[in-house]
C-alpha cells in the first residue's frame, strides 16, 4: 500500500516537530561527547593507544569504548577527557549565570563549584537537530 505524498510529508513534519525523548537526549549528549573527544584527539595526534597508556587501560579496553554501543557513565567521560587533557562542563541554555546556585546560597555547592579550566568543552543539554 502506497502512502500519498501528503501523508508522508505529514509524518516527516510530525517526526521533526516532536520533542526528543529522554533516550534521544541522552544519546545526543553521548554522541556530542564522542565527537568532541575524537575531534580533539585527531587535532592533537592522540591515538587510541596513547589514550590507553594515559588511562592505564589496555588498548582493547579503550577500543571497546569507541567501537561498541556506548553505555558510558559521566565518570568515564571525565576520565577520558582528563586523560587527553581537556575538561568537561555540562550546561543548559535554560540556566543563566544569574540563576546559578552559588556557594553562599547553598553550602553543599562548594565541593562542586570550581574555577574554569583552560581546555574547557561543554556538553549542552539541548539536542541539535
Amino acid at each position: 500500500m502506497n502512502k500519498s505524498s501528503e501523508n508522508i510529508s505529514q509524518e516527516i513534519n510530525s517526526f521533526f516537530n516532536e520533542s526528543p525523548s529522554l533516550n534521544q537526549k541522552a544519546w545526543g549528549m553521548i554522541n556530542q561527547f564522542y565527537h568532541i573527544i575524537l575531534t580533539y584527539m585527531d587535532e592533537n595526534n592522540i591515538s587510541q593507544s596513547d589514550l590507553a597508556k594515559r588511562m592505564g587501560k589496555s588498548r582493547s579496553a579503550v577500543s571497546q569504548l569507541f567501537s561498541k554501543t556506548p553505555n558510558i557513565t559521566i565518570k568515564k567521560m571525565v576520565e577520558i577527557a582528563d586523560a587527553i587533557g581537556i575538561n568537561l562542563e555540562i550546561s543548559s541554555p535554560d540556566v543563566t549565570n544569574e540563576n546559578k546556585i552559588t556557594e553562599s546560597e547553598h553550602p553543599a555547592a562548594k565541593k562542586y563549584i570550581t574555577r574554569k579550566p583552560k581546555n574547557l568543552i561543554k556538553l549542552n543539554s539541548a539536542v541539535s537537530s
